[in-house]
């Protein structure tokens, strides 16, 4: 599983993670990396790791930088992707809207 709250993440760092996702998405059940500063950039070299983990059950990423394009791209990837996932935490995205959540809710009935 991957643990990083409250750790500011570069989109270096965010290429890192994404890498060690890619590589060992048979066994990741659980991600959590609220409150690290996610943006764009950073949340484009994770998306792919992410859509390869069949078996994940728990995404957090409150607190980030997250926007509604990224909302509709995960919901695009879990949707396809991630049927095991049971929980997913987006608050306090504040670029997130209303539509953006509802969008994720639509796709993973989570938000």
């Amino acid at each position: 599983d991957v643990y990083f709250p409250c750790v500011h993440l570069t989109p270096a760092d965010c290429q890192a993670i994404g890498d060690v996702i890619n590589v060992h998405h048979e066994v990741i059940s659980e991600v959590d990396l609220s409150y690290c500063g996610i943006d764009d950039d950073c949340y484009h070299h994770l998306s792919t790791g992410l859509g390869q983990c069949k078996k994940l059950k728990k995404l957090d990423l409150q607190g980030n930088k997250l926007t509604d394009c990224h909302v509709s791209h995960m919901a695009k990837v879990i949707q396809q992707n991630c049927a095991s996932l049971e929980s997913i935490n987006t608050r306090d995205n504040d670029n997130i809207s209303v539509q953006g959540c509802a969008r994720l809710h639509s796709t993973t009935h989570m938000c």
